[in-house]
């Protein structure tokens, strides 16, 4: 039997694993900001009033964009459950919803979406990898094989503070047809059930599985990282970002994200439907439209028809 100490630190223990680290993270910061601020303004944060609140999103508004005021509070609601404060009749009172609408209404956020990688991208680039370089072969295959063609997430493919997600050798598996990339967890996949990213062959140096097969010929442990650094540590975001700017060069409308929504608009134009694309890239809903943007077939897209197109 366990004790009344062991069964409350198992209790705390499996509540702050409700969320992940980063999110767990940015809510205390966003708490600590409001506490600041309340006691600045010699108002009492906690139990909540309609007052804290306006008060706090006021001060944030024209620094950040109405979506992001709203995720502030869920912050601080968050926090003030789990003390048992009451937090949602005063969120959904007529004076907070206002004060929201408001902010909406006279301070429209302009929304600056980044470009799509293409092909032509990443053909730019593969004379600048040296592959003989580990690192830089690591960085290619991250570009090429995994962020564009497998519509992987760089939280995905980039070092973790939950060592469980980390893709090591063993998740990749390659034979003379196909590979595949088995995901422990991801953003849509938070209870560990797994999920499998299967790549098909492709003719010039855009070819998935020879870059695949040249990571895993240059590592044999099977619990090494899948994509580590130039010290054999799992590749940061941080790391990768700089290879990506190095590479890439100062183009601000190119990022990390610019990835997922290249090969979107890639499988868009190779006339995978709606439903394939979303299946593909594991969205949990229709956010990903918005990547296909730019895509001349944008409503045949967001329209699907049957289709009998293998997956990439």
């Amino acid at each position: 039997m366990l004790s009344p100490e062991e069964i409350a630190t198992r209790i705390q223990s499996y509540v702050d694993g409700r969320v992940t680290t980063g999110t767990s993270k940015h809510y205390r910061k966003i708490v600590r900001r409001y506490v600041e601020c309340c006691r600045h303004y010699n108002i009492t944060p906690f139990p909540l009033s309609e007052d804290s609140l306006c008060t706090f999103v006021t001060i944030n508004t024209g620094t950040c964009n109405a979506n992001t005021l709203a995720n502030y509070l869920s912050a601080i609601g968050d926090y003030a459950k789990l003390n048992g404060f009451e937090y949602n009749l005063i969120r959904e009172s007529f004076k907070v919803k206002a004060l929201m609408r408001g902010i909406r209404m006279q301070h429209p956020w302009k929304i600056s979406r980044k470009s799509p990688l293409t092909l032509k991208h990443l053909e730019k680039i593969f004379p600048l990898c040296n592959l003989s370089n580990r690192e830089e072969l690591v960085f290619w295959a991250m570009c090429m094989s995994s962020a564009f063609f497998g519509l992987l997430r760089l939280g995905e493919i980039t070092d973790n503070a939950d060592t469980r997600k980390i893709l090591r050798i063993r998740h990749l598996t390659i034979n003379q047809s196909s590979a595949e990339i088995f995901l422990p967890a991801s953003k849509t996949d938070q209870f560990f059930n797994g999920d499998r990213v299967t790549y098909l062959p492709r003719q010039g140096v855009l070819c998935p599985l020879t870059t695949l097969s040249a990571l895993k010929t240059a590592t044999s442990a099977l619990d090494d990282p899948l994509f580590p650094d130039a010290s054999g540590a799992p590749m940061t975001r941080g790391r990768f970002m700089a290879m990506f700017r190095r590479f890439f060069g100062n183009d601000t409308s190119l990022s990390g994200h610019s990835f997922r929504c290249g090969g979107a608009t890639w499988l868009a134009s190779q006339g995978y439907s709606s439903l394939d694309i979303q299946r593909i890239g594991r969205w949990s809903s229709e956010a990903f439209k918005i990547y296909l943007r730019s895509h001349p077939f944008f409503d045949r897209v967001l329209n699907p028809l049957p289709t009998t197109h293998e997956l990439p």
